[in-house]
């Protein structure tokens, strides 16, 4: 795996595998999350009302939730869109990868996964910026931008007025609905993390210990937090030890890439050879930034 050609297998084994949860998809979209209970019999996702979007369903196959489906399409389809664009990859089961590419595309529309669009669109932006522009600008960026807020967060900095200020700055451009969800990640990460301070280190370890938890009106004591993102769960459990590695572990490789000027500068990003690693170190923090905000 630590190749050219280990690199391209696994983009290329993505690539496949999102064509091959295609028809899946749209199973899905026409007829409601169903394939999971249908092979497993029962449902996959907790909550099926978390599957209504955008007027229509927004499909889970066998994975946990529509957002992991969302991310690993937005996969699939960043790295089918640059196969197409560097020839790296010309035909698939002896089909052409432009008709497969399309089809990928209109799926990953239909498939009402909001956070993968803009992922997707970033992710296109930071390619073809290497291939008009010779700049790695865009990715740097976001990585910095990750860790920042990691650090920020992690210090108890994204929260109270700041937190309030950010919420401020996001509501002409978003939902109220989208708003109000966001608004209960920052108010239940701000618990989280004051309870995470208390051991910063190596964290609370397991068992739920991470969590808040309150006397309810029956005398009961009860958790009141809510885990959302993967960034606090870390932080929660394994402290700053635990939250530095998992970060450290997707986010270095591509950072190494990026700054590689002499072995990998930004004008051989489109060659064949290289494109596969492009585009995965593009997606890994792609997928990063996401679990700033999910698990």
């Amino acid at each position: 795996m630590g190749n050219f050609l280990g690199m391209k297998r696994l983009a290329m084994a993505i690539f496949v595998s999102g064509l091959i949860y295609m028809p899946l998809c749209l199973y899905e979209v026409i007829m409601s999350p169903q394939l999971h209970r249908m092979v497993y019999g029962f449902m996959g996702q907790r909550q099926f009302i978390q599957s209504i979007r955008l007027g229509g369903y927004r499909p889970t196959v066998f994975l946990f939730h529509g957002l992991s489906v969302g991310m690993w399409m937005m996969a699939a389809t960043l790295i089918g869109w640059w196969f197409w664009q560097s020839g790296t990859l010309k035909k698939v089961w002896n089909i052409p990868i432009t008709f497969f590419v399309a089809a990928l595309t209109v799926t990953f529309i239909l498939i009402k996964s909001t956070g993968a669009y803009i992922y997707l669109a970033y992710g296109l932006m930071v390619l073809f910026s290497t291939k008009w522009l010779r700049k790695k600008i865009l990715l740097i960026i976001l990585i910095v931008s990750i860790s920042i807020y990691l650090f920020l967060g992690a210090t108890g900095q994204v929260s109270g007025t700041k937190g309030d200020q950010f919420l401020d700055l996001l509501s002409s451009v978003i939902s109220e609905q989208r708003l109000s969800s966001l608004e209960f990640r920052l108010d239940n990460e701000e618990i989280l993390v004051e309870k995470a301070l208390e051991r910063p280190i190596f964290g609370w370890g397991g068992w739920g210990r991470n969590r808040v938890y309150d006397y309810n009106s029956a005398g009961e004591l009860v958790n009141i937090s809510t885990t959302d993102s993967l960034w606090v769960i870390q932080y929660g459990i394994n402290g700053a030890l635990g939250l530095i590695s998992i970060f450290a572990t997707s986010l270095l490789p591509s950072l190494m890439f990026v700054v590689s000027k002499s072995r990998y500068p930004a004008r051989f990003w489109f060659h064949p050879k290289i494109a596969p690693v492009a585009v995965i170190s593009v997606i890994l923090p792609i997928y990063m930034l996401d679990c700033t905000f999910n698990n």
